[in-house]
Protein backbone atom coordinates (compact mmCIF):
# COMPACT_ATOMS: atom_id res chain seq x y z
CA UNK A 1 0.00 0.00 0.00
CA UNK A 2 1.33 3.03 -0.99
CA UNK A 3 1.37 6.39 1.13
CA UNK A 4 1.43 9.58 0.13
CA UNK A 5 3.53 12.50 2.34
CA UNK A 6 1.91 14.97 4.13
CA UNK A 7 3.24 17.94 3.27
CA UNK A 8 3.05 21.48 5.25
CA UNK A 9 2.40 24.37 4.13
CA UNK A 10 3.79 26.94 6.07
CA UNK A 11 2.50 29.78 4.28
CA UNK A 12 -0.75 29.19 5.72
CA UNK A 13 1.04 30.04 8.55
CA UNK A 14 1.00 34.25 9.09
CA UNK A 15 4.06 36.23 9.96
CA UNK A 16 3.99 37.99 13.37
CA UNK A 17 5.06 41.68 11.44
CA UNK A 18 2.71 40.97 8.68
CA UNK A 19 -0.20 40.22 11.99
CA UNK A 20 0.81 42.77 13.98
CA UNK A 21 3.13 45.98 14.26
CA UNK A 22 4.61 46.53 17.14
CA UNK A 23 2.35 49.29 18.50
CA UNK A 24 -0.30 46.78 17.62
CA UNK A 25 1.21 43.33 19.39
CA UNK A 26 1.58 45.68 22.40
CA UNK A 27 -1.77 46.93 22.62
CA UNK A 28 -2.98 43.29 22.65
CA UNK A 29 -0.74 41.78 24.43
CA UNK A 30 -0.97 44.58 26.96
CA UNK A 31 -4.69 44.36 27.07
CA UNK A 32 -4.66 40.22 27.45
CA UNK A 33 -2.17 40.74 30.12
CA UNK A 34 -3.89 43.31 32.20
CA UNK A 35 -7.08 41.45 31.73
CA UNK A 36 -5.55 38.03 32.86
CA UNK A 37 -6.28 35.97 36.26
CA UNK A 38 -2.83 35.80 38.37
CA UNK A 39 -4.81 34.88 41.45
CA UNK A 40 -2.80 31.27 41.34
CA UNK A 41 -0.24 32.88 41.71
CA UNK A 42 -0.54 35.55 44.19
CA UNK A 43 -3.95 37.10 46.15
CA UNK A 44 -1.62 39.64 47.44
CA UNK A 45 -2.98 43.16 44.67
CA UNK A 46 0.51 44.97 45.10
CA UNK A 47 2.41 42.01 44.47
CA UNK A 48 0.01 41.53 41.45
CA UNK A 49 0.37 44.27 40.09
CA UNK A 50 4.05 44.16 39.98
CA UNK A 51 4.38 40.99 38.56
CA UNK A 52 1.75 42.22 35.88
CA UNK A 53 4.48 44.74 34.98
CA UNK A 54 7.18 42.58 34.85
CA UNK A 55 4.69 40.43 32.50
CA UNK A 56 4.36 43.28 30.33
CA UNK A 57 8.35 44.26 29.67
CA UNK A 58 8.43 40.75 28.10
CA UNK A 59 6.41 42.08 24.77
CA UNK A 60 8.50 44.22 23.25
CA UNK A 61 11.48 41.78 23.48
CA UNK A 62 9.42 38.83 21.96
CA UNK A 63 8.31 41.08 19.31
CA UNK A 64 12.20 41.83 18.33
CA UNK A 65 12.69 38.37 18.59
CA UNK A 66 10.20 36.75 16.48
CA UNK A 67 8.52 39.15 14.54
CA UNK A 68 10.14 37.80 11.35
CA UNK A 69 8.80 34.11 12.37
CA UNK A 70 5.09 32.38 11.88
CA UNK A 71 2.89 31.55 14.41
CA UNK A 72 2.06 28.29 15.41
CA UNK A 73 -1.56 29.17 15.11
CA UNK A 74 -3.55 30.10 11.97
CA UNK A 75 -5.64 32.18 14.64
CA UNK A 76 -3.85 35.06 15.92
CA UNK A 77 -6.38 35.13 18.46
CA UNK A 78 -5.75 32.00 20.07
CA UNK A 79 -1.72 32.18 19.46
CA UNK A 80 -2.10 35.36 21.49
CA UNK A 81 -3.83 33.32 24.49
CA UNK A 82 -1.86 30.54 24.39
CA UNK A 83 1.43 32.45 24.96
CA UNK A 84 0.11 34.86 27.38
CA UNK A 85 -0.81 31.06 29.25
CA UNK A 86 2.79 30.24 29.42
CA UNK A 87 4.08 34.03 30.28
CA UNK A 88 1.69 33.86 33.21
CA UNK A 89 2.38 30.67 34.62
CA UNK A 90 6.11 31.02 35.34
CA UNK A 91 5.74 34.91 35.74
CA UNK A 92 6.05 34.74 39.32
CA UNK A 93 9.54 33.16 38.96
CA UNK A 94 11.16 35.77 36.53
CA UNK A 95 10.50 38.33 39.27
CA UNK A 96 12.05 36.85 41.38
CA UNK A 97 15.22 35.96 39.30
CA UNK A 98 14.68 39.80 37.82
CA UNK A 99 14.93 40.74 41.36
CA UNK A 100 18.26 38.52 41.60
CA UNK A 101 19.97 39.78 38.56
CA UNK A 102 19.40 43.55 39.52
CA UNK A 103 21.54 42.99 42.61
CA UNK A 104 23.83 40.89 40.96
CA UNK A 105 24.52 43.89 38.61
CA UNK A 106 24.49 46.80 41.26
CA UNK A 107 27.17 44.20 43.34
CA UNK A 108 29.39 43.44 40.13
CA UNK A 109 32.61 43.10 42.03
CA UNK A 110 35.44 40.76 42.34
CA UNK A 111 35.11 40.22 46.26
CA UNK A 112 31.31 38.98 45.50
CA UNK A 113 32.34 36.27 43.58
CA UNK A 114 35.20 34.75 45.11
CA UNK A 115 34.00 32.34 48.43
CA UNK A 116 35.45 33.09 51.47
CA UNK A 117 35.36 30.89 54.55
CA UNK A 118 35.92 31.92 58.11
CA UNK A 119 35.52 29.98 61.43
CA UNK A 120 35.58 32.39 64.51
CA UNK A 121 35.85 31.31 68.24
CA UNK A 122 35.46 32.62 71.78
CA UNK A 123 35.83 30.74 74.80
CA UNK A 124 35.68 32.42 78.27
CA UNK A 125 37.37 30.87 81.11
CA UNK A 126 36.69 32.36 84.67
CA UNK A 127 38.89 31.03 87.34
CA UNK A 128 39.48 32.04 91.22
CA UNK A 129 42.75 31.92 93.43
CA UNK A 130 42.72 32.80 97.19
CA UNK A 131 45.53 33.92 99.23
CA UNK A 132 45.94 34.34 103.36
CA UNK A 133 47.75 37.65 105.13
CA UNK A 134 48.20 36.55 108.79
CA UNK A 135 48.44 40.09 111.15
CA UNK A 136 49.75 39.55 114.73
CA UNK A 137 49.98 42.97 117.10
CA UNK A 138 50.35 43.58 120.85
CA UNK A 139 49.52 46.21 122.18
CA UNK A 140 48.84 47.59 126.44
CA UNK A 141 45.94 48.41 126.98
CA UNK A 142 44.43 51.90 127.94
CA UNK A 143 42.92 52.76 131.58
CA UNK A 144 46.26 51.32 133.22
CA UNK A 145 48.69 53.63 135.17
CA UNK A 146 51.58 53.60 137.75
CA UNK A 147 53.74 55.68 139.31
CA UNK A 148 55.99 56.30 137.01
CA UNK A 149 58.42 57.48 140.27
CA UNK A 150 57.96 53.75 141.47
CA UNK A 151 57.28 55.92 145.31
CA UNK A 152 57.20 53.93 148.76
CA UNK A 153 53.99 55.22 150.03
CA UNK A 154 53.75 55.26 154.02
CA UNK A 155 50.06 54.17 155.63
CA UNK A 156 49.70 55.09 159.52
CA UNK A 157 47.12 52.74 161.12
CA UNK A 158 45.56 53.63 164.37
CA UNK A 159 44.92 51.53 167.72
CA UNK A 160 43.15 51.42 170.86
CA UNK A 161 46.59 52.22 172.17
CA UNK A 162 47.65 55.92 171.46
CA UNK A 163 51.19 55.00 171.90
CA UNK A 164 51.72 52.16 169.85
CA UNK A 165 51.50 53.48 165.89
CA UNK A 166 52.36 50.56 163.71
CA UNK A 167 53.55 51.88 160.54
CA UNK A 168 53.06 49.74 157.23
CA UNK A 169 55.30 50.16 154.07
CA UNK A 170 53.34 49.92 151.02
CA UNK A 171 55.31 50.24 147.32
CA UNK A 172 53.31 51.18 144.24
CA UNK A 173 53.52 48.54 141.59
CA UNK A 174 51.88 47.34 138.70
CA UNK A 175 51.33 44.55 136.48
CA UNK A 176 51.91 44.97 132.71
CA UNK A 177 48.31 44.19 130.53
CA UNK A 178 48.39 43.27 127.11
CA UNK A 179 46.06 42.60 124.34
CA UNK A 180 47.45 40.22 121.69
CA UNK A 181 45.72 40.38 118.27
CA UNK A 182 46.32 37.59 115.40
CA UNK A 183 43.86 38.63 112.61
CA UNK A 184 43.89 36.46 108.94
CA UNK A 185 42.90 37.31 105.96
CA UNK A 186 41.52 35.42 103.49
CA UNK A 187 41.66 36.99 99.78
CA UNK A 188 39.97 35.63 96.46
CA UNK A 189 41.01 36.90 93.06
CA UNK A 190 39.16 36.64 90.06
CA UNK A 191 40.90 35.35 86.84
CA UNK A 192 39.21 35.94 83.38
CA UNK A 193 40.52 34.45 80.50
CA UNK A 194 39.35 35.08 76.52
CA UNK A 195 40.81 32.88 73.77
CA UNK A 196 40.01 33.92 70.27
CA UNK A 197 40.44 31.74 67.12
CA UNK A 198 40.04 32.58 63.77
CA UNK A 199 40.77 30.71 60.76
CA UNK A 200 40.17 32.47 57.14
CA UNK A 201 40.18 30.70 53.87
CA UNK A 202 40.31 32.96 50.82
CA UNK A 203 39.67 31.12 47.32
CA UNK A 204 40.81 31.80 44.20
CA UNK A 205 40.12 33.16 40.66
CA UNK A 206 38.94 30.01 39.14
CA UNK A 207 35.85 29.43 41.76
CA UNK A 208 35.08 32.38 40.98
CA UNK A 209 34.82 31.59 37.24
CA UNK A 210 32.97 29.09 37.84
CA UNK A 211 30.61 30.54 39.81
CA UNK A 212 30.45 32.86 37.08
CA UNK A 213 29.14 30.15 34.63
CA UNK A 214 26.51 29.52 37.07
CA UNK A 215 24.86 32.78 36.76
CA UNK A 216 22.31 32.95 33.61
CA UNK A 217 22.53 35.17 30.98
CA UNK A 218 19.26 37.05 31.64
CA UNK A 219 15.94 35.98 32.38
CA UNK A 220 14.62 37.46 29.37
CA UNK A 221 16.55 34.60 27.36
CA UNK A 222 14.49 32.44 29.88
CA UNK A 223 10.90 34.06 28.52
CA UNK A 224 12.27 33.92 24.76
CA UNK A 225 13.01 30.58 25.42
CA UNK A 226 9.59 29.66 26.52
CA UNK A 227 7.58 31.27 23.86
CA UNK A 228 9.55 30.42 21.40
CA UNK A 229 6.47 27.07 21.17
CA UNK A 230 4.44 29.23 19.91
CA UNK A 231 6.47 30.03 16.63
CA UNK A 232 7.63 28.87 13.71
CA UNK A 233 11.01 29.18 12.88
CA UNK A 234 12.16 28.54 9.40
CA UNK A 235 15.83 28.76 7.90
Amino acid sequence: MKCDKIFIDYEDYPVLEDEFTLSAFMGTYSNKITNCNIDFITTDDTLRSKIKLIALAFGVPIYNEYHTDSLAYLDTDTFMDRMINSIMRKVNRWYIQKKIEEDLISNATLEKFISNGGTHSKTGETGTTGSAVIQKSASTPTGIEHNAQSETLDIELSHSDETDVTSMEVTDDYQDKYTNFVGKTNGVHRNEVDRDTDITRTSNYGLSLEILEKIPYSYINDVLKEVSQHFIQIY
